[in-house]
């Protein structure tokens, strides 16, 4: 069994170009496997997207299991699927999914494992994947549940933020981001405005070059990064490539801005899944799925999008939304109690684990 719903979709609409499931053992009555799909959303926590209910744990069963997501999902493809090693879930992984991220994991995993690289080079060679593969701004993080998600939501919407200091590009960024991000973007416009230490360097083909020495409490100077500004086109980067890695504007670029009175961010230094309003008009996709004439539907439809905790009493309206009809008595088979290969007493040790397992020995010899 799989489900995902209208609000699951929509996030998954918004953020799903990395995506992470896994599989849970006997963690239910009935010892079947849960496998919960979740993506990261513009508060910085963990959103399901969808979720299944396996009976057993083969090729056959994970591959309808993705191929009824990217049905759920209009097919949308991600670009880079986290999970566990399992050899039979990455087989089929990489079968159903189009992944960009495929290439991206041989590439990566030859880059952080070699031993003689350089650290310019690696940051370097860094930076370019993560350009390429469209990565910069994506982590994975804890998971909350749909009520702490509402949660965050509304505090965002209703939240009055207290200002460091009267500028307006700090007033700008309480309308745009979400209360996780303006707490991280009001730490560096903070710090860019105290911390650094702004020289004019030279002029060339539009740009405009800066010397910003990072200062510490004790006024040392901790690094000194190099900034470059287009002033008409509002253009702004920084050595430091701190908005490829996290998605917002380092305290470096902050303090040139600030230097020459910006009033706000530019749009192309907002990432999407960063905005407060990012997932309000996926809110509005069923609004084509149903009859907006018809006063019962569209209060069903309104109430479950609204909330979880509203019980269903209007079956009527239930199967005029989903043109279906509801029989009266539902006969439920109960499944024996299955043996996936999480239920052994001894776990299946992968290679690393035994490397790990064989130094520990040596070391207490």
């Amino acid at each position: 069994m799989f489900w995902a719903d209208e609000t699951e979709k929509a996030y998954y609409s918004e953020f799903g170009d990395v995506m992470s499931f896994d599989a849970t053992f006997r963690a239910n009555k009935y010892a079947l496997v849960f496998v919960p799909f979740t993506v990261i959303d513009h508060h910085k926590s963990s959103v399901a997207v969808g979720a299944r209910l396996l009976s057993t744990e083969d090729e056959d069963s994970y591959k309808w299991l993705l191929e009824q997501f990217l049905k759920a999902h209009l097919n949308k493809q991600p670009l880079l699927v986290l999970t566990n090693q399992d050899p039979t879930l990455t087989q089929v992984v990489d079968s159903v999914f189009y992944l960009s991220g495929t290439d991206f994991k041989k590439r990566f995993n030859k880059l952080v494992w070699d031993m003689y690289i350089e650290c310019d080079v690696f940051e370097w060679n860094q930076e370019l994947m993560m350009k390429e593969f469209n990565l910069e701004d994506e982590r994975l993080m804890k998971t909350t549940s749909r009520y702490n998600q509402r949660e965050l939501d509304h505090k965002t919407k209703g939240a009055h933020y207290s200002l460091k200091f009267p500028r307006m590009i700090e007033g700008h960024a309480t309308n745009v981001y979400t209360s996780k991000l303006f707490f991280e973007v009001q730490k560096e416009i903070y710090k860019g405005r105290w911390y650094c230490d702004v020289k004019d360097l030279s002029e060339g083909d539009g740009w405009e070059l800066f010397k910003v020495r990072h200062m510490y409490h004790k006024h040392e100077v901790k690094a000194t990064y190099k900034v470059e500004l287009k002033y008409v086109e509002k253009e702004v980067n920084c050595s430091c490539v701190y908005f490829n890695h996290f998605g917002i504007l380092c305290r470096h670029a902050f303090g040139i801005l600030m230097n020459k009175i910006f009033d706000e961010i530019t749009d192309k230094y907002i990432p999407r899944q960063w905005r407060k309003d990012v997932i309000s008009s996926n809110y509005q996709l069923s609004r084509d799925r149903f009859d907006e004439e018809d006063a019962d539907v569209t209060k069903l439809v309104n109430e479950s999008n609204s909330s979880n905790d509203v019980p269903i009493t209007n079956f009527d309206a239930v199967e005029r939304l989903y043109k279906v009809t509801i029989p009266e008595e539902v006969e439920i088979f109960v499944l024996d109690a299955q043996h996936n290969k999480g239920c052994r007493k001894k776990m299946l040790i992968g290679e690393v684990e035994k490397s790990i397992m064989k130094v520990q020995k040596k070391t207490k010899k």
